[in-house]
């Protein structure tokens, strides 16, 4: 029987995650609960717990502060460590610090249960390596080799930076003097994963190759190796490999991608080897679903196709136009698979941008400094995603959630067509406006939006939406140094003549005149 402490601020969450691991009950029983890093420093002292689930936000001792102490006193303690979102950055020190595993809130009870039972498995290993239940060689070289296993896939994920040391006798020639390359596979979600472990040494490639499937990943990560005193070019190492597994695929009918890293010679650059082998995954033209193999390259710029319904998008967004916002989503989705030249990276690129456009707007209305959306969790995910469907599957999620924050508290939650309208014009007179586009916007008859407006403003649609720019480059003349094109961009007009012409028949002056009599 297992013996665990919970260290959390809040009892209800104690409470709770206890109840959730009812079922394990004939393994772990909890030892103690705290409710803050000292109380729990002082618990585990005293009931000398086999591992310890722990929340980063707490009084007094939080988690930032207990995990280094933790690491110091009790440097083979497990820990499970919870973690709330805006808390993601804390995981790697979490790691650091001797963490076996992490979870974010809010978790179910499926995930505190499979996260517990992987501390037991390294519980059990450890006892079985101290000869506690292990006393034959090759059990204990299995147990190395699991144990080597998850050092390595620690380092590709990174989770640490420090040297390591392979302790099983298949691994441990790898230590020193043998460059390798990473090959990572990439599975369709719920498609047939092959038994690659079991082809590579039914083939004779085993000496020389490791083979790991990260848990809860999409990725297959095989490391090829070969001695490092050899002057062996990159694709002399791949020729053997490279066709043999993409026909293994083929005709395993798996659906797959691989990107390949650069040769590298030391296991502390297995999280670039990672990364430049996931880099270049995303060179995978996004309309073709064919299983090949890209080769990470230098230098690669993501690049955006033009969208014309960006504008549109963010409209949507902003008036809580949930369903609206899914349908443009797809219409992203489907501009970038039309188009044979862009690749994963660039439809992930213009997501990404696309949401920094989307936070500017919910930071109107929330306290939402725009952070979330470049946080380390975000961009953990979304850099492990090479998938279109998990892709737009996660930005609909992201996008909708935004969507459904703004619903109730958007300047368009009014029931009012020409307010709404207005609001429009005020918040977006720089942009190409005109009343077919907002007709479409507000689903109003073009004809009878232009009627309508006139008899609740007093005022043609265009000569407002003139007047409002005027406004606006009134200000900035006053207030501004810039240039007159400058001027005429930034309010809307991509004709410098043009503005000149509305601003004197508004001002009855010119701007430079109206410039100089103000200033």
């Amino acid at each position: 029987m297992y013996r665990f402490i919970i260290i959390d601020d809040e009892e209800i969450i104690r409470k709770g995650t206890v109840k959730k691991l009812k079922d394990l009950s004939d393994r772990i029983e909890c030892a103690g609960e705290a409710g803050d890093g000292v109380e729990g420093l002082r618990i585990i002292k005293e009931q000398s717990p086999d591992f310890v689930i722990l929340d980063m936000q707490m009084p007094n001792m939080d988690g930032m502060a207990l995990l280094p102490a933790l690491a110091k006193e009790y440097p083979d303690l497990p820990l499970l460590v919870i973690s709330g979102f805006k808390d993601f950055d804390y995981i790697k020190q979490a790691i650091s610090s001797n963490a076996i595993e992490y979870i974010l809130k809010p978790f179910s009870k499926e995930t505190i249960q499979s996260n517990v039972l992987k501390i037991i498995d390294i519980l059990e290993t450890r006892q079985k390596l101290d000869g506690q239940i292990l006393n034959s060689q090759q059990q204990k070289e299995n147990a190395y080799y699991e144990y080597d296993l998850k050092q390595l896939t620690d380092q590709m994920m990174g989770y640490h930076n420090d040297d390591i040391t392979l302790n099983s006798a298949r691994l441990s020639i790898f230590n020193s003097n043998y460059n390798y390359i990473l090959m990572s596979i990439h599975f369709e979600e719920g498609t047939k994963r092959p038994d690659i472990s079991k082809w590579l040494m039914d083939s004779g490639r085993n000496d020389l190759s490791v083979y790991i499937e990260p848990s809860g990943s999409t990725l297959g990560l095989l490391l090829l190796f070969y001695p490092g005193n050899r002057t062996i070019e990159e694709y002399r190492v791949l020729r053997p490999v490279r066709g043999p597994i993409t026909d293994y695929l083929i005709s395993e009918k798996t659906d797959a991608m691989i990107g390949v890293s650069r040769v590298h010679s030391a296991l502390t650059e297995l999280n670039d080897a990672f990364t430049e082998a996931g880099m270049a995954l995303n060179m995978q033209p996004v309309s073709s679903d064919e299983l090949q193999i890209f080769d990470y390259e230098e230098d690669l710029s993501p690049h955006r196709l033009f969208w014309d319904r960006q504008d549109e998008f963010l409209f949507r967004l902003e008036a809580g136009m949930k369903d609206e916002m899914l349908s443009l989503l797809n219409s992203l989705f489907s501009l970038y698979e039309t188009n044979a030249d862009a690749r994963f990276m660039d439809l992930k690129y213009h997501c990404r941008k696309l949401s920094d456009e989307c936070v500017k707007v919910v930071s109107m209305y929330l306290d939402y400094d725009g952070q979330v959306e470049n946080s380390n969790s975000m961009q953990q995910i979304v850099n492990q995603i090479y998938s279109k469907q998990e892709l737009y599957n996660y930005y609909s999620v992201f996008f909708g959630n935004l969507t459904m924050l703004l619903s109730n508290r958007s300047v368009y939650s009014t029931d009012d067509n020409i307010e709404k309208v207005q609001t429009y014009i005020n918040r977006n007179y720089q942009k190409n406006i005109n009343q077919e586009l907002l007709s479409s916007y507000f689903y109003i008859n073009r004809s009878y939006l232009s009627t309508l407006f006139k008899e609740r403003t007093g005022e043609k649609f265009v000569d407002y939406l003139n007047r409002v720019r005027i406004e606006k480059s009134v200000e900035l003349l006053t207030t501004t140094n810039m240039k007159m094109y400058q001027i005429a961009k930034n309010v809307g007009y991509d004709n410098v003549k043009y503005f000149f012409k509305i601003f004197k028949k508004v001002m009855g002056v010119t701007p430079e005149a109206y410039r100089e009599e103000h200033t």
